[in-house]
């Protein structure tokens, strides 16, 4: 999920928890996130970075920011093609998230036609957190770790994810990250 750059934490949140989620349901094989935004520069073509990826559907996506609301919209993809083959716009209060998160993950797993037991449903609609504030810092945390290659990189997560802790002790995801 793309947007302006204020946003660009909770964007890669909400991309992070829509895989971890969709992880989770049968049949569908994921690529990280991390591994797609060296495509997210703005000029996104989709058919190179899906042969490149070995992805036959991308879901492409962008987050708008109005006042104290949030509007995800979201694409499924036909790599091959580029035909868009589902597409949707959710929104939410800003302070609401997970409600978007939640929503998206189980709007995305229905165009693609996924079979779900009960049990998958229910996994698909859990949040990691109620906290925009720690999920944004769990995603930066995440990016900065995707560069090792800086010496500062792994101090500044560590400080991030004890942010994010601090923010919800029970948030798992951080505590994994840390």
């Amino acid at each position: 999920l793309g947007g302006p750059k204020e946003d660009d934490y909770v964007a890669m949140g909400i991309a992070e928890v829509l895989t971890t989620s969709l992880a989770r349901a049968p049949g569908l094989t994921l690529i990280a996130p991390s591994a797609t935004r060296a495509y997210a520069d703005g000029k996104r073509d989709i058919a190179k970075m899906a042969r490149e990826l070995g992805a036959s559907l991308v879901v492409d996506g962008s987050l708008q920011r109005t006042g104290d609301r949030l509007r995800a919209t979201v694409a499924i993809v036909q790599a091959s093609s580029q035909r868009v083959l589902w597409s949707d716009a959710i929104e939410a209060a800003a302070g609401d998230v997970p409600s978007l998160q939640r929503r998206l993950a189980e709007r995305v797993a229905t165009a693609l036609a996924l079979t779900l037991s009960s049990e998958d449903k229910k996994r698909l609609g859990s949040v990691p957190t109620q906290s925009v504030l720690a999920l944004a810092d769990y995603a930066q945390a995440r990016a900065f770790l995707e560069r090792p290659d800086v010496k500062e990189n792994v101090t500044r997560s560590i400080t991030i994810f004890e942010r994010a802790l601090a923010r919800d002790p029970r948030f798992a995801l951080a505590h994994a990250g840390l």
